[in-house]
């Protein structure tokens, strides 16, 4: 099905760490990866969207960019003569992805005028609360609009429990810059509709949302703990990935540290020099850090720096370790 959806376009892959794709998503304004840029003969865009999804999100994707495929600068003209619902809300997303939320915001509102139903039927609304989160991250909207969306959402009827759901996920990633204050009463009025949801696609970010809810709401760490544990397969240990992920999480939450440590220096033990596994060696390097041994935790960082010596965060974190050592040093009583 996916190799005869694109029958009608050339699919051209670029590598944003090479030249010819650095060009690219400079000119063309992309912030995340995969982006998929949609061009005529020209060069010009004529749509775009974000993500690898599913295949049948992708190809409805696909076909929607080749239903009328004029370029933005065309359709851009055509709304401001004649609004339409489509063009509006086409118009919204490249916005979106171009990182002008607040144009993208403007664009998915007027589409919700134009044609109410097909606005519910495309699920605008969580277009429009996208566009107020991330526009709040990039100071274009302020963090009670982004409050007023979230109670909008959640006081919905049809409401989709998937989408509960990235309400949800987002509320927590935002967690420590806006305090657990605010977010709390979403996360009550979110859970049972998270319950709700039985799409085994789903699952194991439903079972994400109930850890940080007994985190946050609950405040029942030995609960999360035995959460977080019960979220992985049975194999988990044996899997360096999912060590890493289990041992970062206890050391974002400060939680379990000990096993933690124990458990990511099997992480890096299991894995292959590196960029993993400098990745792996940085979170056990701020486990160690939090134990009280920076020594060591500058040591383990140094390690990684040689697997991944272009990496400007572990350049970062050596440093940070470094100052942390010699304030430890200074604070030591001479012998």
């Amino acid at each position: 099905m996916l190799q005869d959806a694109l029958e009608d376009v050339i699919l051209v892959l670029l590598n944003v760490a090479e030249p010819e794709g650095q060009e690219l998503a400079e000119a063309f304004k992309v912030k995340a990866f995969p982006t998929f840029l949609m061009l005529d003969v020209t060069g010009r865009p004529v749509y775009t969207w974000v993500g690898y999804g599913r295949p049948k999100g992708w190809i409805e994707a696909l076909s929607e960019a080749l239903e009328d495929p004029v370029t933005v600068a065309d359709r851009q003209a055509r709304y401001r003569s004649q609004p339409g619902f489509r063009d509006a809300l086409i118009l919204g997303k490249y916005a979106y992805r171009e990182g002008s939320y607040r144009e993208a915001h403007s664009y998915y509102r007027q589409a919700e005028m134009i044609d109410p139903q097909a606005a519910r039927d495309a699920n605008v609304h969580m277009l429009i609360f996208r566009a107020v989160f991330a526009g709040v991250g990039d100071d274009q909207f302020e963090i009670d609009q982004a409050g007023r969306e979230v109670e909008k959402l959640l006081g919905s009827e049809d409401l989709k429990p998937e989408h509960a759901l990235e309400v949800v996920e987002r509320l927590v990633s935002v967690r420590d810059r806006v305090g657990d204050e605010i977010i709390v009463p979403y996360l009550k009025t979110a859970r049972p509709i998270v319950e709700k949801i039985d799409d085994p696609e789903l699952e194991n970010r439903r079972k994400r949302v109930l850890v940080e809810h007994a985190l946050i709401v609950e405040q029942a760490p030995d609960k999360a703990l035995a959460l977080k544990r019960a979220s992985f397969p049975d194999d988990w240990q044996s899997d360096p990935d999912a060590l890493n992920e289990f041992a970062w999480w206890c050391f974002e939450n400060r939680i379990n540290v000990e096993e933690a440590a124990e458990l990511s220096r099997r992480s890096v033990e299991l894995s292959q020099p590196g960029p993993e596994q400098a990745n792996y060696l940085d979170t056990l390097a701020e486990l160690v850090n939090l134990q009280g041994d920076p020594r060591q935790a500058l040591e383990l960082i140094e390690q990684a720096l040689q697997m991944n010596p272009e990496s400007e965060y572990l350049k970062d974190q050596q440093t940070r370790f470094q100052e942390i050592l010699g304030e430890q040093d200074q604070q030591e009583p001479a012998t």
